[in-house]
């Protein structure tokens, strides 16, 4: 380690740090292209083997088996992307041998930890299997994350107030080719396959981290789009009878608006 420190000062003092950088960059890219997002979609790929995605409706099971495999991608995609992105941080502030970084040179860094994002945006949409690949992938498992996590909010509430809940989510479940025991399942990765709040906040950490808020944000808001339509209209359809607005919006405020917040 002593001996790179000094081979990296010689070159910065010989006024080669451009060069040092420009190769580091393109060092990055290449590892990416190579590694990383094929990586990626390589567990893309398992998922349509093992549970038929893409194909048309799966079963609850199967979802939250897209949902794992999301998960499990994209904490690998992030940690390949935190590797490099560290290295280009300590070469572009010169923090070898325990130097400080000055302001320009960390917003320097910045830029271009920026542009392999950019970049890694680019590569990824480039290798998906399909112009939809991506899109469907993340909008099964937005919905899927949104029902169980809204359910197990349902089941700590109390049984007046989860009631209406319940014959939503029945309705659901159906549509997706499980009965509502099959869902019922602890939320805790590992055990029904769901996954908890704590490891949706580390998911989403994750997501902002990559800089994906443009590439999932179509998909997240037409989910949530498609399940209130839906949902308001079996809640409230030909319903004259009742007085529905205080209940419909206690689940917003209850339900959807903390899984949102935890989301974004």
């Amino acid at each position: 380690e002593h001996g790179l420190v000094q081979a990296l000062t010689l070159v910065d003092k010989r006024g080669l740090h451009p060069l040092l950088i420009a190769w580091a960059h393109e060092g990055a890219q290449a590892r990416l292209a190579a590694h990383a997002v094929p990586r990626f979609w390589q567990k893309h790929q398992q998922l349509v083997e093992s549970t038929s995605l893409g194909s048309g409706t799966l079963s609850v099971a199967a979802q939250r088996a897209c949902v794992l495999g999301l998960l499990e991608a994209v904490e690998q995609l992030h940690a390949f992307v935190v590797d490099e992105l560290n290295l280009l941080s300590l070469l572009e502030c010169r923090r070898w041998g325990g130097a400080c970084s000055t302001a320009a040179q960390g917003e320097t860094a910045e830029k271009a930890s920026a542009e392999v994002l950019t970049l890694l945006q680019t590569l990824l949409l480039a290798g998906s299997p399909d112009c939809q690949s991506f899109h469907s992938w993340m909008a099964l498992c937005w919905r899927r994350l949104f029902v169980d996590l809204t359910r197990r909010r349902m089941l700590s509430h109390s049984p007046a107030h989860s009631s209406m809940e319940e014959d939503e989510e029945d309705e659901e479940d159906e549509d997706d080719g499980e009965d509502e025991e099959g869902d019922l399942t602890p939320m805790d990765v590992g055990e029904g396959g769901t996954v908890g709040t704590e490891r949706l906040r580390e998911f989403c950490a994750q997501l902002h981290a990559l800089h994906w808020l443009p590439l999932i944000e179509t998909t997240l808001s037409a989910m949530l789009h498609a399940h209130l339509r839906a949902t308001l209209y079996r809640r409230c359809a030909r319903k004259y009878d009742k007085r529905l607005l205080a209940v419909t919006l206690s689940w917003l405020d209850s339900d959807v608006l903390p899984w949102l917040r935890l989301v974004l």
